[in-house]
């Protein structure tokens, strides 16, 4: 809505509006900072969580979740369960981590996108986009 008041005509003219998905991937497209592409594939998981367990959770299988807290503070863990069993955590207890497992047995788990890193995302996103439509 932003863009829609502050933007020229020519970017206007270009910009996709169906959509936070294909907006993130025009943006990253037209820019060649890395920084504003790291920030696209952060917002993007953002946007696929909200989509997938905040706002149409009716739309896909129905999943437990679990808070899980680690040194660099709290997860939420969303997961299909595959089984009762519960272990002791493993020697990664970052939910960030690739190699990480949590400690249930699980068909499929996803970790909740670190919300200060999403903010911190947000804001650098923000600004990359309203000084490259001040540049234009």
């Amino acid at each position: 809505m932003l863009l829609s008041h502050v933007a020229d005509d020519d970017f206007k003219k270009q910009m996709p509006i169906k959509g936070a998905e294909k907006f993130l991937l025009w943006i990253s497209k037209r820019s060649y900072s890395g920084q504003l592409k790291d920030n696209v594939t952060l917002l993007g998981k953002a946007r696929e969580f909200r989509t997938i367990f905040i706002d149409h959770p009716q739309q896909h299988i129905l999943h437990d979740w679990m808070t899980y807290s680690h040194l660099n503070g709290t997860a939420i863990i969303y997961f299909v369960r595959n089984g009762n069993k519960v272990y002791a955590p493993g020697s990664i207890v970052d939910p960030y981590n690739p190699n990480f497992r949590p400690p249930f047995d699980y068909k499929s788990f996803y970790v909740s996108p670190d919300y200060r890193k999403v903010h911190e995302s947000m804001k650098s996103f923000v600004k990359a986009t309203l000084e490259s439509i001040k540049d234009s």
